[in-house]
């Protein structure tokens, strides 16, 4: 399944995301992928706060993960960017983290870990900048099939 949303600001972003965190069951995975500044950690705010997150969401570059608790959830959040090839042990605790059925996983920069995490399961998040505007951007999603209700409030 594939989705494209359009976002026009940063606000939108996160309301877009809300949306799709106030439908989490636990055991999904967000990919998200943009460059540098492309609204990773935006998407990633306004997913936990539709969870029912109350936690304070920041990009976790430096401490690499956070933890964020919703209702019935645990949200752990990875941005693996300075990591680069030296995955390692960060593999051995995403491992752990995707086999708790209570869980979500949101990884940044996820190049690494690709081919490790298996399909069923994965939710890809591609952040562009518009064509057309500086500050819209294009939101592609991409998810199987069996993931198809975290897209109900998005139906025509």
């Amino acid at each position: 399944m594939k989705r494209i949303i359009l976002s026009t600001s940063p606000d939108e972003t996160q309301e877009i995301a809300q949306k799709i965190g106030g439908e989490l069951r636990g055991g999904e995975i967000f990919v998200l992928i943009s460059d540098l500044g492309g609204g990773k950690t935006t998407f990633v705010q306004g997913l936990t706060k539709g969870a029912g997150s109350k936690d304070d969401v920041s990009s976790p570059t430096f401490t690499i993960s956070q933890v964020y608790s919703a209702r019935k959830l645990q949200i752990h959040h990875y941005d693996l960017y300075r990591l680069g090839s030296q995955i390692g042990i960060m593999m051995n605790e995403i491992h752990d983290v995707i086999s708790d059925p209570k869980n979500v996983c949101m990884i940044e920069w996820p190049e690494g870990v690709m081919n490790e995490l298996g399909h069923e399961k994965v939710v890809r998040v591609e952040l562009s900048m518009h064509k057309n505007s500086e500050t819209y951007r294009e939101i592609s999603i991409y998810c199987p099939d069996s993931l198809s209700y975290l897209f109900r409030k998005f139906e025509d």
